[in-house]
Formats: structure tokens, C-alpha cells, sequence
């Protein structure tokens, strides 16, 4: 049996020991800081012109330009159309030398007389 004061001394070490162990556990390390650069990109789609029967193939052409880098390649670009309520994907193409891009479309024979929105658009890179 511990007499009283060895008791205490057991319980008076194990609290300290407790409360160095959670001053070890909360403390931080931290490393060296390093900035990361926001660019800006830009995605041309440049106007076909002219009419399209369906059936004929419209030939999307445009450039992926980074900032301070100028046209990238080897991204895909894809090409969406607007049905009246969302965007729909049409057809994709990649970027080449110099970030330009050229994506022929066929019209579908079911579409109707009228004028469709087209847009290009790119996960940035």
C-alpha cells in the first residue's frame, strides 16, 4: 500500500507527464512558404461566317493563350452549342503549334432554319 505522500507525488507526476505530453502533441512545425502564381488564359473562338445547310460541316478555328507564354498546346477544346435551355456539347479537338485550334462540325440534318450559339471552352490548363 502508497502512503499518502508517495500517492501524491504518483498523481502529481502523472498530470505533469500528461500535460507535457499534450504540449508536445499541440505544437506546430511549420515548413518554408512558397507563392503560387495566378495567370490569366484566353480562348478565342473566331467567326465561320456564312450560312450552313444541315448536313454541310462548319469549321471552328481559334488560340489557347496563356499570359506572358503566349499559345499553349496539347489541350482539348470543346465545342458546345445552346439548345434553348443548355449547353450541349458538339465536338473537341486539341490545340496545336502556337495554342490554335481548328474543329470541323457537322450540322445535324435534324436541326431547323434559324441561328445557333456556338461557344469553345478549355479546362484550364
Amino acid at each position: 500500500m502508497l502512503s499518502k505522500k508517495k500517492l501524491a507525488t504518483a498523481i502529481s507526476l502523472t498530470i505533469a507527464f500528461g500535460l507535457i505530453s499534450y504540449a508536445l502533441a499541440s505544437y506546430w512545425v511549420y515548413s518554408n512558404q512558397i507563392g503560387v502564381t495566378i495567370t490569366n488564359f484566353a480562348l478565342t473562338l473566331d467567326d465561320p461566317g456564312g450560312s450552313y445547310c444541315p448536313g454541310q460541316a462548319v469549321t471552328f478555328t481559334g488560340r489557347l493563350i496563356k499570359s506572358g507564354v503566349s499559345g499553349i498546346d496539347g489541350y482539348t477544346v470543346y465545342i458546345e452549342y445552346w439548345d434553348g435551355t443548355a449547353w450541349q456539347y458538339a465536338y473537341d479537338g486539341l490545340t496545336s503549334g502556337g495554342g490554335y485550334f481548328s474543329i470541323a462540325y457537322t450540322i445535324p440534318e435534324s436541326w431547323t432554319v434559324g441561328t445557333v450559339q456556338f461557344h469553345a471552352k478549355v479546362s484550364c490548363p
